[in-house]
């Protein structure tokens, strides 16, 4: 009873709790490595909020459909770079930080100064995954 109690808790809470504690990570990470923190931007959140419920949805990451919801986003007109990663809902929110600095290609835009704004959302799959799309924009 009380481990189905705290696994709707965590599906109701995940979107809320891994963007931010990533975000704070990539934050972190960002000022670490002497960069300016990135600007967070709301306009990009409605888009990213269905680009991550498509990953979960399909329950797993890629780039499917990036160019209709980029076309679609407030950031049509700017070049962006998506970010995406997963994790089980019982793991620490911190972990898709962490494998996102790992990832040569995802650390390149992160420390990339051109990119100065972005936004982080997420969406519980029926794997039991928490799917993550952050995108950075100039």
């Amino acid at each position: 009873m009380v481990a189905a109690f705290l696994t709707l808790f965590l599906m109701a809470c995940a979107p809320a709790i891994y963007p931010a504690t990533t975000w704070d990570f990539i934050q972190q990470h960002r000022s670490q490595d002497g960069l300016s923190r990135f600007e967070w931007d709301d306009s990009l959140l409605p888009v990213l909020n269905q680009r991550a419920q498509h990953l979960a949805e399909n329950l797993e990451l890629n780039h499917d459909g990036l160019k209709d919801a980029y076309n679609a986003s407030p950031a049509y007109d700017r070049d962006i770079c998506e970010i995406g990663g997963k994790q089980p809902l019982d793991a620490l929110p911190d972990s898709v930080g962490f494998g996102i600095v790992e990832s040569p290609p995802h650390h390149a835009c992160l420390d990339d100064p051109k990119y100065t704004r972005g936004a982080i959302a997420a969406y519980v799959g029926a794997d039991g995954w928490v799917y993550e799309v952050m995108w950075l924009t100039d």
